[in-house]
């Protein structure tokens, strides 16, 4: 299940507010203060990340290590729901702030072999997410709580092919770990398993027969990236990178937990915790899941207008669309609602979400001022556009929508080796609504065209307001 996590943790951007879709873009302070749009700066071993071909712009040998908090708010409310079964509203809370903070260190290192050739290697978290809802949210039957760890070491060799022009490639392996947290309402089969007044009296009542899943996995992905930059003249250099596609197959385990309050009936709470297992939801269960992470093409630019101005320049295009389906493959099949047949039963050991994210395009521009030979300030502004399709396809945890940020900071020269750069950045999300259902990925709730799979089947709605503060500091060693 491990696997189920990451995918459905990539669903979750709600503790990545800063990056379209999943993607965390937070490696260099240098960069964040300009709100990434210094992509072509080749100022200092970030750049294996951001464009592999800049490492032969930096001279012996050099580290680069920046710490970011990220602070990240979302606030839900007007949330609603409503079971599959009885169409009753689902009780527990409807809004709440999710707020969290979490350290995120990165390392970047370049060593000059020659005139030619330049080595480097990056240690960095390209994704990143954290959602966690109350226990008695009326939305705790879609995911309930995401957490998604990403660490990815990246090999980088660049060459200088003409005077005027480098390319770079790297190599990434990168390690996910992956844990999700999903209700499930087992009350019309617990009423179904009391032999005639139960399914009739309806003795069960909705929300008295919770349980939940705990999913936890990790896996290792590779990939590549490559880089150029072009120095057309003294004062302007342009620029080309692409990341690739990374493909994860995540397999782990999922334990269920049954804690209503109708599995501590006297008589009948040992009746009802069996009949749950035998229909296939037992304590430790093996699950997979496929999910592919996009790939990413950026162009841009630096002017130096001059000695003490310089204006940079980014347009990103990350192919969300790799990203349409999520299907959870549980080791048991299991007894469920039959979405065609309404009242009956069948099998299946599936469940589906159907994120359909959309391709789109970040915009950066930003720029830095030299005050003084030590202190250099730098600003930026940022668009980014959702990869998220309409209300119909936003899922509860990705509260994502258009994303504005506004990046300030500087960069002070301690000596002729040793530079500190400090960074500040705001992010503003769109504000956002969910309509959001565990249909199994298709918008039919029942009868011709619904379909079956592991779901309780819920459905509701829910208003965001999210944004996030990112504060980051930088030290770049030269030896």
């Amino acid at each position: 299940m491990k696997r189920i996590v990451l995918s459905i943790l990539a669903l979750t951007s709600g503790g990545i507010i800063n990056a379209s879709g999943f993607i965390l873009d937070v490696q260099s302070a240098d960069s964040m203060s300009t709100a990434t749009a210094n992509k072509a700066e080749a100022a200092d071993p970030s750049t294996i990340y951001y464009n592999p071909a800049g490492l032969t712009y930096l001279d012996g040998f050099q580290i680069s290590s920046s710490l970011f908090i990220m602070d990240m708010h979302i606030k839900y409310y007007n949330a609603e729901a409503q079971y599959f079964a009885t169409h009753v509203p689902v009780s527990g809370r409807q809004g709440g702030k999710i707020s969290s903070t979490t350290p995120v260190p990165q390392t970047f290192l370049s060593y000059k072999i020659n005139d030619t050739a330049t080595f480097g290697l990056g240690i960095y978290a390209p994704f990143g997410a954290e959602t966690d809802y109350s226990k008695d949210s009326v939305l705790r039957y879609n995911v309930n709580q995401t957490k998604l760890q990403s660490i990815a070491f990246n090999p980088t060799f660049a060459f200088r092919i003409t005077p005027n022009q480098s390319i770079g490639i790297g190599l990434i392996a990168q390690y996910t770990e992956a844990k999700l947290r999903q209700f499930a309402d087992f009350s019309p089969a617990m009423n179904e398993g009391i032999p005639i007044i139960g399914k009739y009296l309806n003795l069960v009542k909705d929300g008295a027969g919770d349980g939940y899943a705990k999913l936890k996995g990790d896996d290792w992905g590779f990939g590549y990236s490559l880089g150029w930059l072009w120095d057309i003249n003294d004062s302007f250099r342009v620029g080309f990178t692409y990341r690739s596609k990374i493909v994860h197959t995540l397999k782990g385990k999922g334990e269920w937990h049954l804690d209503g309050t109708a599995f501590t009936w006297p008589l009948l709470g040992k009746r009802f915790y069996d009949g749950v297992r035998d229909a296939g939801y037992v304590v430790d269960e093996d699950g997979k899941v496929d999910i592919t992470l996009p790939e990413i093409v950026s162009i841009h630019g630096a002017w130096k207008i001059n000695p003490q101005l310089n204006l940079f320049g980014d347009a990103s295009y990350s192919r969300h669309s790799r990203f349409t389906d999520l299907t959870i493959q549980w080791k048991e099949p299991k007894m469920i609602a039959d979405a065609v047949n309404v009242g009956e039963k069948t099998t299946g050991n599936e469940t589906h979400l159907k994120p359909s994210f959309k391709s789109g395009w970040k915009f950066a521009l930003g720029g830095t001022y030299q005050v003084t030979e030590p202190l250099q300030l730098r600003a930026g502004i940022s668009y980014d556009k959702s990869a998220v399709r309409s209300p119909e396809y936003r899922i509860s945890t990705i509260p994502d929508n258009d994303r504005y940020g506004l990046g300030l900071g500087g960069k002070y020269k301690i000596n002729d080796k040793t530079d500190l750069s400090i960074s500040y950045t705001y992010f503003k999300v769109k504000n956002a609504s969910a309509h959001v259902n565990g249909w199994c990925g298709v918008h039919t709730e029942s009868g011709p065209g619904a379909k079956s799979c592991v779901s309780s089947r819920s459905s509701g709605n829910a208003d965001f307001k999210s944004y996030a503060n990112v504060l980051g500091v930088q030290l770049t060693r030269k030896f």
